[in-house]
């Protein structure tokens, strides 16, 4: 038994390492660039040239809003490849992640404080679970799965004891609009480990997440925090994106 978990144990790190090596390769990302359509490249560029429109045009060139642009301009890049099952959004995913959390810190917000750390650690989650899956079908890219009825109520039913397990931590920290940042770790929790499993019911919590912090930014835009112009924008792009992710994903399956 212990010779198996040693096995075990031994597949999933080098699985993840291969996962690792082809999501930061260069190599490797201009392959499945190569996968992009026309609507594709039209989408990222822009939502990037938003991003740098939004940023030259407050004229705030604050430590902060230069963080928020990297965090904007990365999270374009990995939303695209997420919206075409590929891995590299790993890579571009970390880099954003990273400097949303720097973000999140400077603004006191201790619910994307939390998720960032989530997501920070899962993004090496999903390099293995989508590199298993591309080795077990022989595939250039992740394919969409479904869940059932009962897995999805399991779900919902988990995201709604974190919401009120994390609310209390939250209000009790003078967190930004308790009641909303409270909401974003279950949902984001769900929404990452349903990605990391190829599953397309993710969509649903990105959507919610995405709606939640355009409130946030717009509460923190009126307060005049540092980085919230440029972070509210990279949220409403977000949100746009994910009715396009919705699509690509729902059409594969």
């Amino acid at each position: 038994m212990f010779n198996a978990i040693v096995t075990k144990t031994g597949s999933v790190f080098e699985t993840t390492f291969q996962g690792c090596l082809h999501a930061f390769s260069p190599k490797y990302e201009a392959k499945e660039i190569k996968q992009f359509n026309v609507v594709d490249w039209a989408l990222m560029a822009i939502m990037l040239l938003a991003q740098l429109i939004v940023f030259f045009s407050v004229h705030d060139y604050s430590t902060g809003a230069i963080i928020s642009l990297v965090a904007g301009l990365t999270m374009v890049v990995s939303l695209i490849f997420v919206n075409k099952g590929l891995l590299s959004n790993y890579a571009w995913g970390l880099i954003s992640a990273i400097a949303w959390l720097v973000i999140a810190m400077m603004n006191h917000q201790i619910g994307s404080t939390y998720t960032q750390y989530f997501y920070i650690v899962m993004q090496f989650v999903g390099m293995y679970f989508w590199q298993k899956d591309m080795n077990t079908n022989n595939s250039d890219h992740v394919h969409a799965k479904r869940l059932t009825r009962l897995q999805f109520i399991l779900v919902l039913l988990a995201a709604v004891v974190l919401y009120f397990i994390l609310n209390r931590n939250i209000a009790a920290n003078d967190g930004v609009l308790p009641l909303f940042e409270a909401a974003l770790l279950p949902l984001g929790i769900v929404g990452q480990i349903l990605m990391s499993f190829g599953q397309r019911s993710q969509w649903l919590f990105w959507i919610t997440i995405n709606v939640l912090n355009v409130v946030i930014y717009i509460h923190l835009l009126q307060q005049d925090q540092a980085g919230s112009t440029t972070m509210l924008m990279t949220n409403i792009i977000m949100l746009l994106n994910s009715f396009y992710g919705t699509y690509q994903w729902m059409k594969e399956n």
